[in-house]
């Protein structure tokens, strides 16, 4: 499915943090930099390493870049763990994936893949991750208790459990999609707070049935001044009757709205309607203290009711009509 793809077929839970790693704390572990195409991570002829002759376990850091296409397998009965301090796939040229499994970083997972990656791995610990650039999938029901940070690229979150039980935080320049793409809807469960700052984008896809994405926040729900709402079609099309009959749940939470507010309405949002045909000129985005929800979209096709006084008009000109035609 993927033309160039990474497949780490692992077999424990994925521990994560993802944080930048300061270069004094990179010269106090072991390095190891993948030089395999495709093999198996136990195997010291793919890696390369200032020590030589081994391959990353517990304490060292994992490296691996400027690839474009290759497998790393871990053989479950030789190998039952895969434990590593840093895992960093930066710069990485292609597409690629860890198809099912685990692996254990106890410190830091560095993401910033320009292009596109999946995990279909459980991510588990107390690790944070920290999306900077590219697009990264995550298909499984996570438990890692650290902050999920967007400030780059695209995250999917393909799994109503994908980000774990922390709290996650959406920059500027960076988007969450809470389905894998535009065919699907979805719901994400935030474990912990959730905020997003100026510049974060939030990608909301509303569907032929009404049907919407939905972020369910455990905690706190922070909006400040600037977020995007960027409205996705998922096959509504222009359907007037599904926008005037429906209030779009965007957010629910159970904990404090902190955001700037009329008496019901936010007032700091950005609603973008660059990738639908729809009528957001007198959309709003309001709450009711314990959810956000959109309102007031039109398709642009719907024809507009006339006015009373429009449908006199309308009639006599009808009626005018029928007579010139008898004459």
């Amino acid at each position: 499915m993927l033309k160039r793809m990474v497949s780490c077929v692992l077999a424990m839970v994925l521990v994560l943090g993802l944080v930048s790693i300061p270069a004094v704390a990179l010269a106090s572990v072991h390095r190891y930099d993948w030089d395999g195409t495709d093999g198996a991570w136990n195997d010291p002829v793919n890696w390369h390493d200032t020590g030589g002759g081994s391959y990353p376990t517990a304490g060292d850091a994992a490296f691996f870049g400027g690839i474009t296409g290759y497998t790393v397998t871990l053989d479950d009965d030789s190998a039952a763990t895969v434990n590593v301090e840093y895992f960093v796939p930066l710069g990485m040229g292609g597409e690629w994936t860890w198809d099912g499994g685990s692996l254990t970083v106890s410190d830091s997972f560095n993401y910033g893949n320009p292009e596109a990656s999946t995990f279909d791995a459980v991510l588990g610990g107390e690790g944070a991750l920290n999306i900077t650039d590219g697009s990264l999938t995550l298909n499984n029901a996570n438990t890692y208790t650290g902050t999920t940070t967007v400030s780059g690229g695209t995250l999917y979150a393909a799994n109503e459990q994908a980000l774990g039980t922390g709290d996650v935080i959406l920059k500027d320049g960076g988007t969450l999609q809470v389905s894998r793409d535009d065919s699907d809807i979805g719901t994400l469960n935030v474990g912990g707070s959730f905020t997003m700052q100026d510049g974060g984008i939030y990608e909301y896809a509303i569907g032929s049935s009404a049907q919407h994405d939905l972020i369910d926040v455990a905690g706190d729900l922070t909006l400040d001044d600037g977020w995007v709402l960027r409205l996705v079609d998922d096959g509504l099309g222009q359907n007037g009757s599904i926008f005037a009959n429906n209030e779009f749940d965007l957010f629910r939470y159970t904990g404090e709205l902190d955001a700037t507010t009329g008496s019901t309405q936010l007032t700091g949002v950005e609603i973008d309607d660059g990738l639908v045909d729809w009528d957001v000129s007198s959309a709003g985005v309001f709450y009711d203290g314990s959810r956000v929800y959109l309102t007031d979209v039109t398709g642009e096709d719907s024809p507009p009711i006339p006015e009373p006084a429009g449908l006199s008009l309308l009639g006599m000109a009808l009626l005018g009509l029928k007579r010139r035609k008898r004459s």
